[in-house]
């Protein structure tokens, strides 16, 4: 083995993740001042959360994947899952995950969109009738984020706005007409997060 070698690999990994941290401790810092909730910093606060708690985190997040990954910053075995295949499984892997291991606080991650895959009334049921008390974080951005990327990725104009949909009322024999986005009188505005009183796994 060529020991001056790997002194030299490891000194440059060591380098790497010294930059790596300095970069997460910035992006932190900046979310901790940004007018709404930022994901970075509901993942940096979730990581404090369950410091010292052995807890688990089951991740349902789409766009926001490597952001909780990133920020969560979890090296103990058996600390993170990943939902695999399609949406609609993280509340079930989340209650299943917290069956093996009652007494570890157990935490849901994931989106807007993919919570509303997931059967949530029959799943709350579940984990009322079972005994499993999971805390549900929702990543909130108002909109299937990774499709709205795809489309605007492959279709940049939108392949639809230009036809002007002037032959669906034709075809119907009704009137028609193309709403404009500043005609609906919404004003976006960051979300106000509700404040805790404590975490769920506290309760028992």
């Amino acid at each position: 083995m060529d020991e001056t070698a790997v002194t030299l690999r490891r000194a440059a990994q060591e380098e790497r993740h010294t930059a790596e941290q300095k970069s997460i401790g910035a992006a932190e810092s900046k979310a901790a001042q940004s007018g709404g909730v930022d994901p970075v910093l509901v993942a940096a606060t979730l990581r404090e959360l369950l410091a010292g708690r052995d807890g688990i985190v089951v991740d349902e997040t789409i766009t926001h994947s490597r952001i909780v990954r990133r920020h969560l910053r979890t090296t103990a075995p058996d600390s993170y899952f990943y939902v695999q295949g399609g949406l609609g499984q993280g509340i079930a892997v989340a209650l299943g995950v917290k069956l093996a291991a009652r007494e570890r606080p157990v935490v849901l991650t994931i989106g807007d969109g993919a919570f509303t895959y997931n059967p949530v009334i029959p799943s709350y049921d579940a984990a009322r009738a079972y005994e499993l008390p999971v805390l549900i974080v929702v990543f909130n951005n108002r909109v299937y984020k990774s499709m709205n990327l795809n489309h605007r990725r492959f279709y940049p104009d939108g392949a639809a706005a230009g036809t002007g949909s002037g032959s669906a009322p034709t075809c119907t024999g009704c009137p028609g007409s193309r709403p404009s986005p500043n005609r609906s009188g919404c004003t976006p505005r960051p979300s106000t997060p509700p404040t805790p009183s404590r975490p769920p796994w506290s309760a028992r």
